[in-house]
């Protein structure tokens, strides 16, 4: 097989996968063959127009990659590429301990290490995940409900939450994930992963006596319509925030760990409500507006730097199974 052949290959492989970013030598190797063949002016709908000159030139892996170009985000954003760093290892990661639950989204709202299985509410559905599928939440009332269990509650303990998050529309607070009561006479009890209205993620944490530990990142330019990974985790006084295997923010609490236990629900795209969750005074919501997939809870260990990194570089392989 040509060397051309090859490249049109990938090139029809990538296109047909969604989130999973283009080999490089594909990448560079059609820009180099657009870049022979044409010539750019402005205009068009990103600030350029491709002139190009006989099609049959530049190859059809060059010429697939024009049609995406001058088609502009409509094409594009089926496929995104990847954040710095790259997700796309052809091999699983091997899965943390210490998992209590593991929700994959594929097909069903089942946790497949611990039996402690979700349920959609207000219109959840599957869609297409990173790996498989994953859960499809509208923004406006669709979340997953993981009943309340002794397992799934922190105390004291180091903790971890790590996903997968494609936002469809990043406007507006979005809770991620949490086991949250959030309370306006009294404090807050829990733990919850949020991406605020800036485009920080913040990662907060209350005992429900008044004593809160959290950190939050500055503002991020968060894509759209990308996949991004996500880890919190808690380690003794130290709480971290991760996105795409790097992180993002930091704060150590010299203080006593705080006692996290509450009886709220864990929720995947929602903050309760008074109608969904006990002692709650909040009728926000903050609905998450995109997919969620892969969701791993770890309990009485935090999550390492490596293992989060090695589950960011699989990407759509995932974590092994078994």
């Amino acid at each position: 097989m040509s060397g051309a052949d090859e490249t049109e290959r990938e090139l029809e492989a990538w296109l047909q996968e969604r989130g999973r970013p283009m080999p490089q030598y594909v990448l560079e190797s059609s820009l180099e063959s657009v870049a022979r063949t044409s010539q750019v002016s402005p205009g068009g709908p990103f600030g350029i127009r491709w002139i190009n000159r006989p099609l049959v030139a530049l190859g059809a892996a060059a010429a697939v990659l024009l049609v995406a170009i001058t088609a502009g985000p409509s094409v594009l954003d089926r496929f995104s590429l990847p954040a710095p760093g790259g997700v796309g290892s052809p091999s699983c990661a091997i899965a943390p301990p210490d998992l209590v639950g593991w929700w994959p989204g594929d097909g069903s709202a089942d946790d497949i290490v611990g039996g402690r299985d979700g349920e959609l509410i207000g219109g959840a559905a599957f869609a297409p995940g990173l790996v498989d599928e994953g859960f499809q939440l509208d923004g406006d009332g669709a979340f997953v409900d993981v009943a309340d269990d002794p397992a799934l509650d922190v105390g004291r303990r180091d903790f971890s939450v790590a996903l997968w998050v494609w936002f469809d529309d990043t406007g507006g607070e979005q809770v991620i994930i949490e086991k949250w009561v959030q309370r306006y006479g009294e404090p807050a009890i829990g733990w919850t992963l949020t991406k605020l209205d800036t485009n920080a993620i913040g990662f907060f944490t209350e005992d429900g006596l008044g004593d809160g530990h959290g950190a939050s990142s500055t503002p991020l330019g968060l894509p759209s319509r990308s996949w991004l990974y996500f880890v919190g985790r808690r380690t003794r006084g130290t709480v971290d925030i991760f996105m795409n295997g790097e992180r993002i923010a930091t704060a150590s609490n010299s203080s006593a760990i705080l006692d996290l236990t509450s009886d709220a629900s864990l929720k995947f795209g929602h903050r309760g409500s008074p109608g969904d969750t006990p002692g709650s005074d909040d009728p926000n919501g903050y609905f998450l507006d995109g997919t969620v997939d892969e969701v791993q809870f770890i309990v009485g260990r935090a999550i390492s730097d490596d293992e989060g990194r090695a589950i960011y570089r699989a990407g759509k392989a995932g974590t092994c199974k078994s």
